[in-house]
């Protein structure tokens, strides 16, 4: 990176640079990767100036501000990097569970590759927000439990973003 280009990095801040992730470029999954407030408790994602790893920094454009960039650091990588690295098409249904931060970024992620977006939450609350994010369709997930609707068609891929297990028993 050229001094004075604004970066920003996720939490985790790299591996071991030998196993079988880490050589594979999956750092996120290295059993000896250091995750900001597991096993790493440095202040940097603060900080005016840092040292990090040039691989695991992201350029931020400047069109986008600092502020508005953040998100996108932390919970934009926990949800885009699994999305991308399925290879999910346009027109692919990508089901995600959960509308809070992460469920959030995931309909938009989604919904800009041009994927079907099936979005199920435990409130019927959550609708109209879901919908203005980019969301084809939504679910309440006590509905599918009850068994008073049915999805017709299926996911070709899932992101669960929600705190808990869903039931996978549905």
């Amino acid at each position: 990176m050229d001094r004075g280009e604004r970066v920003g990095f996720g939490y985790v801040r790299g591996g071991c640079g030998h196993c079988e992730e880490c050589a594979a470029g999956r750092h996120f999954y290295c059993a000896e990767s250091r995750q900001y407030g597991v096993n790493d408790l440095d202040q940097g994602s603060f900080a005016t100036k840092a040292v990090w790893p040039e691989t695991l920094l992201h350029k931020i454009p400047d069109s986008i501000d600092s502020l508005d960039a953040g998100p996108f650091m932390c919970a934009g990588q926990t949800v885009f990097v699994p999305l991308m690295r399925h290879e999910p098409k346009p027109g692919d249904r990508i089901g995600i569970v959960g509308i809070g931060g992460l469920g959030h970024l995931a309909i938009q992620f989604a919904s800009k590759i041009g994927a079907e977006v099936v979005v199920f939450s435990s409130s019927e609350k959550k609708r109209r927000e879901a919908e203005q994010l980019g969301a084809n369709e939504f679910w309440v997930i006590d509905d599918l439990k009850s068994g008073a609707k049915k999805i017709g068609k299926g996911i070709d891929h899932l992101l669960v973003t929600a705190a808990g297990h869903p039931d996978w028993d549905l």
